[in-house]
């Protein structure tokens, strides 16, 4: 983390990561985030939608458990009344997602959109 901003320009997590403290707990997500937003020099983005807020991630093309939810009612619709096999169904290719900012992390990091993306991005505060 330190010489992060020698080597990087930004800073993407994707909370697939489980790291331990001393005593071998694992630390929750949320204070992983919390932490490296309020620890690091670089902007830092993410993959998920609630990743994204004050004191996390400013942001990025974002999955949703919406989007997640309708693709797997759509799975069980097709196995139910369709009479498919789940192994048909797969690979199920994550949509595009969408454009999630903070308001708040883009003013501490200086930042702002390009007004191409300013105009198509949702924002959580």
């Amino acid at each position: 983390m330190l010489q992060a901003p020698q080597r990087y320009q930004a800073i993407w997590v994707g909370l697939y990561f489980t790291l331990r403290d001393d005593n071998g707990k694992v630390v929750p997500s949320d204070e992983v985030m919390r932490w490296t937003a309020a620890n690091s020099k670089l902007p830092m983005f993410a993959f998920w939608n609630f990743a994204v807020g004050k004191g996390k991630a400013m942001g990025g093309r974002v999955l949703t458990g919406r989007e997640q939810g309708l693709e797997a009612a759509r799975m069980a619709q097709a196995m139910l009344f369709e009479n498919r096999s789940l192994s048909s169904l797969f690979p199920v290719t994550p949509s595009e997602g969408e454009y999630l900012f903070s308001r708040s992390e883009l003013a501490r990091s200086g930042l702002s959109l390009p007004p191409q993306v300013a105009r198509k991005a949702h924002w959580v505060e």
